[in-house]
This record gives structure tokens, C-alpha cells and sequence, in this order.
């Protein structure tokens, strides 16, 4: 977010573009904003995880939220490991 500021009507958005919102907006505001489209777009409001064909991966530019996501995910697997739920049929890890 570097403070640029665009139309919400009439912008042509790349793929590699980043749009976002930096505010706090009363709750009567927000939902009556989605409700509008917002450079041709609906603003999405069901979330069916990042797995669904065409859903874009989420991006984020914390090294703390990378730093954390990765020692959780660690956590997960040591975990797998000492309860032995991740051994195949074979008795292989």
C-alpha cells in the first residue's frame, strides 16, 4: 500500500496488481459498500478456501506472519510424526 489513490469506477486492474483498503468503516458503510462494484467487481463475500480452482493464493508481505505460519506448519507435521498419523500402510514416514 503505497498510497496511491484510483477511481473505483473506471480502472482497467491487472493481474499483478494489489488492491486494498487501509480504514475502519462504520458497519452501515461497509455493508452498503458491498453492495456496489468496486472496479467492475462485487466485493466477495463467501470464502470457500484456497483450493478452489481459480481462487488466487493469498498474499501477504509480513515476515512475521510467513515466520509464524511456518513454525506452526512444522509443529503440525512433528506432531503427525510422534503420533504416528503420517506413516503410510508401508510403516514409511
Amino acid at each position: 500500500m503505497n498510497g496511491s489513490s484510483l477511481p473505483l469506477d473506471d480502472v482497467d486492474l491487472v493481474s499483478d496488481a494489489v488492491v486494498a483498503v487501509k480504514s475502519i468503516f462504520p458497519e452501515k458503510e461497509y455493508e452498503e459498500e458491498l453492495q456496489n462494484k468496486h472496479f467492475g467487481e462485487y466485493t466477495p463475500v463467501d470464502f470457500s478456501g484456497f483450493n478452489r480452482k481459480g481462487m488466487p493464493f493469498p498474499f501477504w508481505s509480513s515476515e512475521s506472519f510467513t515466520h509464524a505460519s511456518a513454525v506452526l506448519a512444522l509443529t503440525q507435521y512433528k506432531e503427525l510424526i510422534a503420533t504416528g498419523q503420517l506413516i503410510d500402510n508401508h510403516g514409511h514416514y
